[in-house]
């Protein structure tokens, strides 16, 4: 008999050589189909990357002209309060100047004939007036006037002395006077509003 001997080492050699080739192939094309989809991927990071530092870039510049508008906004603010505070304080002058104007007109419609003023002061709402007289009636009927019919109250006779004045006719006896009143620079008498209408 005869032995035949077969040898399968090369078929089986082939089958692995031919399988390792197929395994590398595919290792090869995962490897790049990998590559491709981790470009796609990192170009689109990019591209969404380069999207956000323009929308940053985009959104600081808005920020900054915000910023700009805000402190151009407190500014005129800060100016119109003081517009505000100066047409206020301009306002209380003119009314304060509205009120001497007013007490003056009264004081000269109030004054009689043998009576006349010397010095009109005010100091924290109190009208000072100092005056001379020929008669002590009228610096009575002068006060109680000047109580009725204008902004002046609580008209308080401080002091009445008598003194001799020097005139071309000779010495003439008069009575100096000092009234104290309470006085709102506010209030206008009935009369001053029916004379304003």
């Amino acid at each position: 008999m005869h032995t035949f001997r077969v040898n399968l080492l090369p078929w089986r050699q082939r089958r692995w050589v031919r399988d390792t080739r197929r395994w590398w192939l595919r290792l090869l094309f995962f490897l790049g189909g990998l590559l491709i989809a981790l470009a796609v991927c990192r170009g689109r990071l990019d591209q969404q990357r380069g999207a956000m530092a323009e929308m940053q870039r985009t959104l600081q510049q808005k920020h900054l002209a915000d910023s700009a508008q805000l402190r151009e906004v407190q500014r005129l603010m800060v100016a119109l309060q003081q517009w505000h505070v100066q047409q206020q304080a301009d306002n209380k002058t003119r009314a304060h100047n509205r009120g001497y104007e007013q007490l003056l007109k009264q004081l000269a419609q109030c004054v009689p004939e043998g009576l006349w003023l010397t010095a009109i002061t005010v100091q924290d709402g109190k009208a000072h007036l100092t005056g001379r007289s020929h008669d002590y009636a009228d610096i009575v009927h002068f006060s109680s006037r000047l109580e009725t019919e204008t902004a002046l109250t609580s008209m308080r006779l401080m002091q009445t002395r008598q003194e001799i004045m020097a005139s071309p006719e000779g010495d003439v006896p008069v009575l100096t006077f000092h009234l104290q009143a309470d006085w709102l620079v506010g209030q206008v008498s009935l009369q001053d509003v029916s004379h304003d209408e």
